[in-house]
Parts: structure tokens; C-alpha cells; sequence
């Protein structure tokens, strides 16, 4: 799913017009959007806009020429007053800073004046050994500008903390404030498979409250306060995953009933990987890793080893309900000779699983 950032450009004005230009140029060919202050008109509000404009961005893109620039009411300049709020908003961001032997030649060339050439100002010099400590590239010729563009936004994609929200289309937007408001109802059903032997035991009357050596509710509180941390997931694309879910969940939505058993499967999975992407900056919920793999537990083909986003939800569930003897190992001989290991609900996993079922609404 393709994600638009917002790239707040901080810059003097008069002395960086073509260099700006390349840098608006090179964030729109990165697939990004621009802005800056020179989108703004002045007057009283300036001030409190331009700090709504660089809060509601998700990177701070700062470039350094030969002027240090307009003076801020606090005595520092104006550029420099938009770098510390981003950093005190803890905004990503990385610098271009052009070098003295360009500063020169522009110059030189009567592109910009000697009387715009402030570098030698000593409080200029502090702000520009200030920019050593974040994302810094000097630059040395304007063609430098899109290459040191493109790197600093991947750079920032591959290693910003989470927070690097951006824009998606309205449209995915809208599928999303849909699937929102609708009511669950699929979510209440489950596939024949599934209902086969879950019907059979929602009735009966269970000669206690004890799964094995442990008591229901025990096993239920321990369930409940299962939650695998934030911090194991990678968040790298979550959103792009939540989005992509939605899309998929919209097109099976829209097909024709009666839908096939396969189709209500998917249906029921999807809805759970949207509650699980939507949880994970805050922490999963273990009963959400059950329900994601509870196809598999049913049928007996639940593996231990998953793979990418899986991995941490199954060995999550695999340990607690491994933990509390709710499945056991199932062998499987392959046609081309060999067995494979999987595993399936156990009799106290079923047991557990039905009283759920009868008595919280987490399977309802």
C-alpha cells in the first residue's frame, strides 16, 4: 500500500531558490509531499501555522546555504527556530548543507551577492556545528541535491522510530471508516470445519471446572493478561499491512452470496489480522494470536515454526497453550515419505476451548 510522507523543507529564501526547487523536486520523485514556509503568507498567524505545518510532518528536512537568515523575536533566526521546534517535536530529520567552495562560486557566478555570504557570522557557525550531531550531507554541486534527497528519506523509512505516518488515499481511508462502523457479524461465525466440533460440546454439561489440573477460570485469567509486547514486532510496514488488509477484506465483502466455505475462511482470518495490526503498537492480546491459528489447532496442522509476522504470535501461543498441556503433537507421514510434526487441540484444549465458548464471548 503506498504511503505519501510529508517533507517539511526549512531553508533562507533568497539565497537557495534553485537548490530549494531541486529539493521540492526530488521529495515529489521520491513519491513524497513537500512543504515548506514559502507556502505561507506573512502576517501574525505565520508563526503558529508554520509549527502546526512541521508538527502534522513526518520529516524535517533542513538546507544551509550562505545565509543564516531573518531574525526570530528570540534572537536566533528564523530556519534555526523551525530546527529546534522540530527537534524538540522529535521529528526525523537530516540536513543539506552546502559547502564553502559552493557558497563562492555562486558568488563568484553573481547569483547571489558578497553581502548574502553571512558564514563567517560566529553564531551561524555554532548552528552549523549543531547539524553535525543529526543526519548530515554536505553538498558541493546542485546536481548532489535529489541522490542526498532520496537517501535521507530511506534512511529515515528504514531506522525512524514508529510515528512516520503519512498520507494513504482517501480511498482506503473510507474502506477503513467502513469496516470500522459495520458490525462484526462474521467475526461470530466460524467455517463448517469448525463448527462441526465446536456445536457438540457448546451444550454439554461439564462434569466440573477443572482442564486438567487447572481450574477455568484460572486458565482464563492467565489468558487475559497475555500480552505479547510491542517491542518483538517489526512496525516497519504495519500500517501499509492494515491498509492492504482492508482493501482485501472489501473485495470479498463485495462478492455475490453464498460465499464459498473458503471465502468465509478468509473473511474470518482477515478480520483478525486487521484487529491484530491495529493492536500492535499497543501490545497483542494473546486470545487475538488464538484466533488468528485457530483453523489449524481444529484441523491438527498447527506448526511451531511460522514465519514473518507469524512467528511471534504462534510461538507466543505455542508456549502458553503447551504450557497448560491444552495441545498435543500430531505426526503426519508425508506422501513422499517422512513425518512431519504439527499439533492440535488436546482433550483439555477442547474442553477449554468449548467453555470458552459457552462462557465468555471471546468465541461467541
Amino acid at each position: 500500500m503506498e504511503r505519501k510522507l510529508q517533507v517539511f523543507i526549512s531553508s533562507t529564501y533568497t539565497d537557495l531558490i534553485e537548490e530549494r526547487q531541486k529539493v521540492v523536486e526530488a521529495v515529489l520523485n521520491a513519491g513524497h509531499i513537500p512543504a515548506g514556509m514559502e507556502l505561507f503568507k506573512a502576517g501574525a498567524t505565520q508563526e503558529s501555522t508554520i509549527k502546526r505545518w512541521i508538527e502534522e510532518s513526518d520529516i524535517y528536512l533542513l538546507m544551509v546555504g550562505a545565509r543564516y537568515g531573518s531574525l526570530h523575536e528570540s534572537g536566533i533566526s528564523y530556519t534555526e527556530w523551525e530546527y529546534n521546534l522540530a527537534e524538540e517535536l522529535n521529528k526525523p530529520m537530516f540536513s543539506l548543507v552546502f559547502k564553502d567552495e559552493y557558497i563562492e562560486e555562486r558568488v563568484h557566478s553573481r547569483i547571489i551577492t558578497s553581502k548574502d555570504n553571512e558564514r563567517s557570522n560566529p553564531i551561524f557557525k555554532a548552528f552549523i556545528q549543531k547539524l553535525s550531531s543529526k543526519l548530515y550531507s554536505p553538498v558541493s554541486h546542485i546536481a548532489e541535491i535529489r541522490g542526498h534527497v532520496t537517501d535521507g528519506i530511506t534512511n529515515i523509512e528504514r531506522t525512524a522510530p514508529d510515528g512516520l505516518t503519512g498520507w494513504v488515499k482517501g480511498h482506503y481511508l473510507k474502506l477503513y471508516n467502513e469496516e470500522k462502523l459495520k458490525n462484526d457479524e462474521l467475526m461470530q461465525r466460524v467455517v463448517a470445519s469448525q463448527e462441526e466440533i465446536i456445536e457438540t460440546n457448546k451444550n454439554k454439561k461439564f462434569n466440573d471446572d477443572f482442564i486438567g489440573s487447572f481450574s477455568y477460570e484460572f486458565l482464563l485469567e492467565e489468558l487475559e493478561k497475555e500480552i505479547i509486547s510491542a517491542d518483538k514486532f517489526d512496525h516497519t510496514d504495519a500500517q501499509d499491512r492494515l491498509y492492504a488488509a482492508i482493501g482485501e477484506l472489501h473485495e470479498l465483502n463485495s462478492l455475490i452470496p453464498p460465499r464459498t466455505p473458503r471465502q468465509e475462511e478468509m473473511i474470518y482470518n482477515i478480520k483478525i489480522d486487521i484487529q491484530i495490526y491495529e493492536a500492535m503498537s499497543d501490545g497483542i492480546p494473546l486470545i487475538l494470536a488464538w484466533k488468528r491459528f485457530e483453523q489449524q489447532l481444529m484441523h491438527g496442522t498447527f506448526p511451531y515454526v511460522h514465519f514473518d509476522k507469524d512467528v511471534t504470535l504462534s510461538k507466543s501461543l505455542f508456549s502458553f497453550l503447551s504450557n497448560y498441556k491444552l495441545i498435543d503433537r500430531v505426526v503426519r507421514v508425508k506422501k513422499e515419505g517422512g513425518e512431519t510434526i504439527k499439533y492440535g487441540y488436546s482433550e483439555n484444549g477442547v474442553k477449554f476451548r468449548a467453555m470458552l465458548k459457552e462462557k465468555s464471548s471471546y468465541f461467541a
